[in-house]
């Protein structure tokens, strides 16, 4: 009997210790992956620049070579695009982490696109420009 209550007190304790030293493990293992995840996350920022520098580079080399309308034309589809992608700011980044200088600076925007509109036929794509282009503090994607 005694010896049923040791070798049944040994499995329960090994067990229970296997369990805590994987819990442990695995949080270890999280945490790594969450340093990988966020190294991954601000290499793609790396990424990011350098394209948004070598488009620069095009943009200059029109310029320097007195291409200004086919410069133009690039800056300005390239604008179409951001806006493009400001239209989903209200359904990804959640209302009290949104950004006033992000209003501040579509605000900045809305004058030169009122002055110069985009070449943009009707479609999804306008659509999406305008509604990235009317975004305001108190506007919510249902109401753009």
């Amino acid at each position: 009997m005694r010896l049923r209550w040791t070798v049944l007190t040994s499995i329960v304790v090994s067990t229970l210790v296997g369990a805590a030293v994987g819990f442990v493990l695995g949080q270890i293992e999280e945490s790594r992956s969450q340093i990988r995840s966020f190294a991954g996350f601000v290499g793609a920022s790396y990424v990011d620049d350098a394209l948004r520098a070598d488009r620069d580079v095009g943009y200059l080399n029109l310029l320097r070579a007195g291409n200004t309308d086919a410069a133009i034309v690039a800056l300005e589809h390239d604008l179409d695009g951001t806006l493009e992608s400001l239209a989903t700011y209200h359904e990804y980044v959640p209302h009290e982490q949104r950004r006033k200088a992000v209003y501040e600076l579509i605000a900045r925007i809305r004058p030169y696109r009122e002055t110069h509109p985009s070449d943009l036929p009707p479609g999804a794509k306008r659509n999406a420009l305008e509604k990235g282009l009317a975004l305001s503090p108190s506007s919510s994607p249902g109401r753009q």
